[in-house]
Formats: structure tokens, sequence, C-alpha cells
């Protein structure tokens, strides 16, 4: 900010009028900016003012007198604009005015405002430390935050201010003239006296500064005649407006008797926001001709919407009421003749349609999903020509569906899951020709399924997941030749496929996850040529595979998990040339795996965990040479790794978790030049990790947990250079931590979680510079930290619950900036938390619960 006026000059000033109060720091490359604004909006008839002495809180302030008799208000933040006291006092004052504020960010960013960091935080911190200033430092953080959130110019990456002047400053010129013009409009429109500025002025803050209209709201309004007149927004985007917002300004404009014209029209609003439970009656003359979209907020207990409210919205296209407490849509509805979709998602109270909204022509989607009160759809429901998506899940009251549902011609989508008391889909359905989805989700009073559905020629998805009670399958299903996914999850009565859906020649993708009394599957599934997933979870049943499946070359998603009776695995699998996925999770009497599994050269993901029975992996593993992922999880009898396993050059995920009788892993772990990630937790009888494994360049995680016996880790682990994660949690024997490890420069998270014997951690953690996790929970022999962890410039989590012997926590943690989470939870030998805490400004969690001696705390 700048100036050489006096008080005297300032008082002058205001009562001579200005138009615009500019605020910016008083130095050379601020104020060459600051030079070419002024001089640009004088240029265009708009009058600055800037003022330089020191505050003083008197009521008669002339700086308050300025700022308030302003009708716009600029501030350019720049990186030393929070050297000056004088100028956080001013922000202070202008947010406290309520007045419009453009901000200008010159040569520094919003985010370094809001938060104060970087070069702009470095100028703050020192002024706040500054004894007389520790009183203000809250309210001028929050004047910042304030600032920062508002619409403005970002001026960063720009060079010169010839070059600002030429690009920018035109624009910040005609955004100042556009707020205060709104301001002139509204007063020309509304006050006895147009050309008056003092009454002007004084009409404006009565609009503005009454509640709940918001300040930075803009409107023009105009009267023609007698007969007409118009409300226009101008809000920032032109298109965002509160429905709870038009109360102040109508009730404003009810009093200069402009709501007394015949029409009233409310122009240039695009979106409305419905925040408040109660919608205002909106009085009948007034309009919105350009609304085309209305949202509700989210959780808003709204229970009544006025029966006129959507009377005049003739440009509506789309209107959301998601969980809305309404139970019945007010009629005005019907006559929105343009909606496109209409989102009545979660309204659990609504029991009704109204009959008229047949009357929608121009609807696409209906959504009523989770309208678990509504017992019936209208008949005139076969009016919405144009409908294509019906979404009907979740309407747990809805017992039948209309005979006219039939007469949608265009519908495509029909989503009627979780129908609980549904009994029966109507044959009529067969009229749908349009029809390409439908969903039958957890219809579990649903026992059949229309024979008609099979006329259905352009179904191409067929979703039966969680049908208990169905007991068959569409006997006539091979008509349905466009079929492409056939998902039958969880029906648990179904005991046999139809021999006829061999014929589904499009059919991509078959799931029959927990089917539980299916007991096999057609050997005509071979002719199934396009199918690439086939899913068989949990078909407990099911105890072998038929020969035909081997036949299905462009299968590449096979997953058998679950299935526990399923003992082996045909040879012929070889023949799955195409297979990627094969998922053999918990299938507990397999003891061996086929040799053909290993000639399948594409294959990337094998699953075996859960395989309890599996003692051995064969050596021709090596041939898998595509192989990127191999999870063995809880193969509790395999005893030791095959020497083939680690020609897996490819191999990028290893996970071992669970493998309780795995005694040791090879030297030849070090061929796995492409493993990033290798899972050990609880591989209990693992003693010490092998050399080779510390020549693994691309390791990213290393995963230890659990690993009871360890009691040290190599010096070698600096080797892992690209190591992110390394979980150490309940090494219950690792005493110390190698020095190696502190040369870690990429590890971001360390969990030393339950090691509680490790009593220090070395100083030299502070060169871990990217770590941004640190958790040692439980570390009950951890009495103090290192101060070189608060050299830890990245770190935004450090979680120390339950280290219960932990006296103190230094003061130096003020160095922590990016901390945003601290839990200190059951720290019972904690009494004091150090005044280094306060500073903490990315601090979010805090948690001291269990700190039962914890005797102070400091203000923060």
């Amino acid at each position: 900010m700048a100036s050489s006026s006096s008080t005297s000059e300032m008082q002058a000033s205001c009562l001579a009028g200005h138009d615009v109060f500019l605020s910016f720091r008083n130095l050379e490359t601020d104020k060459i900016f600051a030079d070419h604004l002024s001089k640009a909006l004088n240029i265009n008839g708009l009058r600055t003012l800037f003022y330089d002495s020191e505050l003083r809180a008197a009521e008669d302030n002339p700086l308050v007198q300025a700022i308030e008799m302003s009708k716009i208000i600029v501030v350019v933040l720049s990186e030393n604009y929070a050297s000056s006291r004088w100028c956080l006092d001013e922000l202070v004052e202008i947010l406290r005015s309520k007045q419009q504020v453009v901000p200008i960010f010159y040569h520094v960013h919003p985010a370094d405002v809001r938060k104060q960091t970087g070069e702009f935080g470095t100028a703050f911190r020192k002024m706040k430390s500054k004894r007389n200033n520790r009183k203000k430092a809250q309210s001028w953080k929050a004047a910042l935050n304030e600032v920062a959130d508002l619409r403005g110019y970002v001026l960063q990456d720009l060079q010169s201010g010839l070059e600002l002047e030429l690009k920018r400053i035109p624009e910040i010129v005609k955004r100042v003239k556009l707020g205060i013009s709104n301001c002139v409009l509204l007063h020309t429109a509304t006050t006895d006296n147009p050309d008056g500025r003092e009454s002007g002025t004084q009409n404006l803050k009565e609009v503005y500064n009454k509640p709940p209209y918001p300040i930075n709201t803009l409107w023009t309004a105009s009267q023609a005649d007698e007969t007409e007149a118009q409300l226009n927004f101008l809000g920032e985007d032109g298109t965002l407006f509160d429905i709870k917002d038009l109360h102040g300004l109508l009730e404003k404009a009810s009093q200069l008797k402009l709501l007394q014209s015949k029409f009233v029209a409310v122009r240039n609003l695009k979106v409305m926001h419905i925040s408040n439970s109660e919608i205002p009656e909106v009085p009948e003359n007034l309009s919105f001709p350009d609304i085309e979209k209305i949202i509700l907020q989210p959780n808003l207990d709204l229970s009544y919407i006025p029966p006129s409210f959507f009377k005049r919205m003739p440009a509506l296209r789309v209107l959301d009421m998601s969980n809305a407490s309404i139970n019945t849509l007010p009629p005005s509805v019907c006559q929105l003749i343009r909606l496109e979709k209409l989102c009545l998602r979660c309204c659990a109270n609504m029991r009704e349609l109204p009959h008229e909204i047949g009357a929608l022509e121009n609807l696409q989607v209906l959504d009523l999903s989770g309208c678990t009160d509504l017992a019936a759809i209208p008949e005139s429901i076969h009016l919405l020509q144009r409908l294509s998506s019906l979404v009907l899940a979740d309407c747990k009251s809805l017992t039948e569906l209309p005979e006219s549902l039939c007469m949608l011609k265009s519908l495509q989508n029909l989503n009627l899951s979780g129908c609980t008391n549904l009994v029966e889909i109507p044959e009529s359905i067969v009229y749908l020709q349009r029809l390409s989805s439908l969903a039958i989700a957890d219809c579990i009073s649903l026992t059949r399924l229309p024979e008609s559905l099979c006329v259905l020629t352009s179904l191409q998805n067929l979703s039966i997941p969680g049908c208990t009670n169905l007991a068959a399958i569409l006997e006539s299903i091979e008509f349905l030749n466009r079929l492409t996914s056939l998902i039958i999850t969880d029906c648990r009565s179904l005991k046999t496929l139809p021999q006829s859906i061999y014929m589904l020649q499009f059919l991509q993708n078959l799931h029959l996850a927990g089917c539980t009394n299916l007991d096999g599957i057609p050997e005509s599934i071979e002719f199934l040529e396009g199918l690439s997933s086939l899913t068989l979870t949990d078909c407990k049943s099911l105890k072998e595979l038929p020969q035909g499946l081997w036949m299905l070359r462009s299968l590449r998603h096979l997953n058998l998990s679950g299935c526990t009776k399923l003992s082996e695995i045909s040879e012929c699998i070889e023949f799955l040339e195409g297979l990627t996925s094969l998922i053999l999770t918990d299938c507990k009497n397999l003891k061996e795996l086929p040799r053909g599994l290993f000639m399948l050269r594409s294959l990337q993901i094998l699953n075996l965990s859960g395989c309890t029975k599996l003692s051995e992996i064969s050596e021709c593993i090596e041939f898998l040479e595509g192989l990127t992922s191999l999870i063995l999880t809880d193969c509790k009898n395999l005893k030791e790794l095959p020497r083939g396993l680690f020609m897996l050059r490819s191999l990028q995920i290893l996970n071992l978790s669970g493998c309780t009788k795995l005694s040791e892993i090879s030297e030849c772990i070090e061929f796995l030049e492409g493993l990033t990630s290798l899972i050990l937790t609880d591989c209990k009888n693992l003693k010490e990790l092998p050399r080779g494994l510390f020549m693994l360049r691309s390791l990213q995680i290393l995963n230890l947990s659990g690993w009871t016996k360890l009691s040290e880790i190599s010096e070698c682990i600096e080797f892992l250079e690209g190591l992110t994660s390394l979980i150490l949690t309940d090494c219950t024997s690792l005493k110390e931590l190698p020095h190696g490890l502190f040369m870690l420069r990429s590890l971001q998270i360390l969990n030393l979680s339950g090691c509680t014997k490790l009593s220090e951690i070395s100083e030299c953690i502070e060169f871990l510079e990217g770590l941004t996790s640190l958790i040692l929970t439980d570390c009950t022999s951890l009495k103090e930290l290192p101060h070189g962890l608060f050299m830890l410039r990245s770190l935004e989590i450090l979680n120390l619950s339950g280290c219960t012997k932990l006296v103190e926590i230094p003061e130096s943690i003020e160095f922590l900036e990016r901390l945003s989470s601290l839990v200190l939870t059951n720290c019972r030998s904690l009494r004091r938390l150090p005044h280094g805490i306060s500073m903490l400004r990315s601090l979010k969690n805090l948690n001291l619960s269990g700190c039962t001696n914890l005797a102070y705390i400091p203000e923060y």
C-alpha cells in the first residue's frame, strides 16, 4: 500500500468521493504495478484512493471511512505484503467492511497466502513473532485465509510491469468496472435520486448488508414500464445461485415497489442450488426463464416444496432433488416440458409420483433409486416416449410394475435392483425392443424370469445377482444373441445352467460367483468363442471343470476363488493361451498345480492365496515369463520357493504373507530385477533377509510385519535406493535400526509400530528428506525422540500412540511445517506439549486421548 496522504487529506478525499480503494505494499516493484493499475483505472473514469499512515483504532478513523465509502476494493498481495503490519491491519478492516474485494496475487500463489507458506509465509512468521503483534496474529491469519479464497487474478509467472499492464490490467479494469456498474444500475433502478452519489451509496449498502443476501452477489435491476421488470444476476461465473439468497433481494425489491410490476423475470440464472431446508414462497409474478439446472444440497431435511415453485421455469432441463424428505412432488413439476433428467435418489419418504408426470414429454432419465416408500409407478409413465433410463433400484415397497411400462419405446436401461418385494416381471416386457441393459440384483421375491425376455434382441447386459429364490435361468436364452454380459452371482437356488447358453456367440463376461448349489458347468461352454472373463467364485458345490472350458481361446480372466471342493485342474489348461489372470484363492483342496499351467506364456497374475494344502510349486514356473504378480498369501504348507521363481524377470509383486513354514528365501532373489513390491508379513520362521534382496534396485515396498524372530536388518538396506515404503510392524525382536536405512532418500513411509524393544532412533533420521509418514505406535521402550526427526520438512503424519515411556516432545517440532496429523494417544508419561506445536499451521488432526498425565497444552 502506498501514498503520502495525511489524515486530513484522507478525510477530504472521502468527502470528495472515490470509486476504488487500492491496497498494496509500498515497495518499488509493487508500486510500479500499482501505478500502472491506478493509471488504467483513472483513464477509465474510476477514481482511485490509497492511503499510507499508521492505523488508529478510533471509530472516526479516516481509513475505515475510506474503505466503507469505496464501491470496490483491489488488494495487491505480493511476497512482501505480510512484512507490513499496516497492510495486514488494513486487510482485516477491508474484509470486516463486507465490501466487494478483488484480490491480485502478484508473484505469489493463493495457496501461499492461504497457508502462509513459501516466501510469503516467511515474511508473515517474522511479522507475527514480534512481541506487539502476537495478539493480532489470529485475525491476520483469518483475513489472509478469507482473501485467498476470493476469486481474483494470479500474476505469478509474469516478469515485468509492462507485460502485466499489456496482458492483464485491461482484464482487471473490466472486472472492476463491472462490479461498480452493477452497483450503479441497482441504485439507478431503485432510488428516487439517481444522480445523488450519497443516496445511491446508502441504498447499495442496505441491499448488500441485509442478511442473508451475500455481499459478493451482483445484480442489476431495471423496469421498462409498469408491466415488466427484470432482475439480472451477474454473479462471478454468471450461472450459480442459491435460492436462499433470493429472499433478501426480493424483500428489498418489494420495499422498492419493483415487484408491483405485472411480471418480473429473473435473468441469467443457469444453475440454482437449494441449501436451505425451507424454500421461500415465490411471488406469482416472478419467473426464472433461464434456469436450466436445480440441485439440492445433500442431506438437507427438505420436507416441503411450494406447489407453484416450478411453475415458471420453462428452460429447466435437470432437476436433482436427491435425499429430500418430501413425500410427493408439487404439481408444478409436471409443467417442466423441457425437463430431460429428474433425479429423486434416496427420497425415502416419497410415497407417490404425480399422475401427470406423463406430461414431461422430453424426459430421458428418471432416477427413483432409494425411494423406499414408493409403492407404485403411475400408469401415465407410458407417455414418456423419450425416456431412455429408468432406475428403480431399492424401491423396496414396489410390488409390481405398471403394464403401461411396456410402451416406453425408447427405454434402453431398466434397473430394478433391490426391489425386494417385486414378485414378477410382466411378460409385456417383450415390447421394450430397445432395452440393452436390465439389472435385477437382490430381487429376493422373484422366483422366475418371464420367457418373453428372450425376445429382447437388443439386450446386451443382463444382471441377476442376489436373486436367491431364482431356481432357473431362461431356457431359451439363446435368442438373446447380442448379450455380452451375464451376471448371475449369489443365486443360491440355481443348480444348473441352460444347455442353450452356448448359443450366445457375443457373450464376453459370465459371472456365476456365489451360486453355491451350482454343481456343474455344461460342456457346451466351449462354443462361447468370445468369452473373455469367467468368474466362478464361491461355487462351493463345483467339484470339477468341464473339458470344454479349456477350448476358450479368448478367455483372459478365470476366477475360481472359494471353489473349496475343487481338488485338481486339468493339464489342458495349457490351451488357454490368451489367459492373463488366474485366481485360485481359497481353493483349500487343491494340492498341486498342473504342469500345463506353466505353459501359459501370457499369464500376468497368479493368485494362490489360501491354498493351504499346496506344499510345493514346480520349478517350471520359470516358463511364466510374462508373470508380473504372484500371490501366495497364507499358503501355510509351503516350505520353500522353487529356484525357477527367481528367473521371472517380469515379476513386480511377490506376496508371501502368512507362509508360516517358509524358513528361507534364496539369495537368487537378486535376479528379480523388476520387483517393486515384496510382502513377507507374518513369515514367522524367517530369521534373516538374504543379502541378494538388497540388490533389488527397483523395490519400492518392503513389508516385514510380524517377523518376531528378526533381530537386525543389514546395513546393505541402503542399496534399496528406490524404496518408498518400509513396514516393520510387530518386529518384536528388533532392537535398533541400521544406519544404512537413513540413506534411503526416496523413503516416504516408515512404519515401526509394535517394535517393543526399539529404545532409540538415530539422529540420522534427518536424512530421510522425502519421509511423509512415520508410525511409531506402541514402541513402548522409546523414551525420547531424536532432534533430527524435526528436520523432516516433508513429514505429514507422525503417530506416537502407545509410546508409554515418552516424556516430552521437543520444541523443535515447530519446524515440521507440513505436519497435518499428530497422534499421541495413550502417551501416559507425557506431561506437557511444547509451545512449538502452536506453530504447526498445517496441523489438522491432534489426538491426545489417553494422555492421563498431560497437564499443559499451549494456546493454538
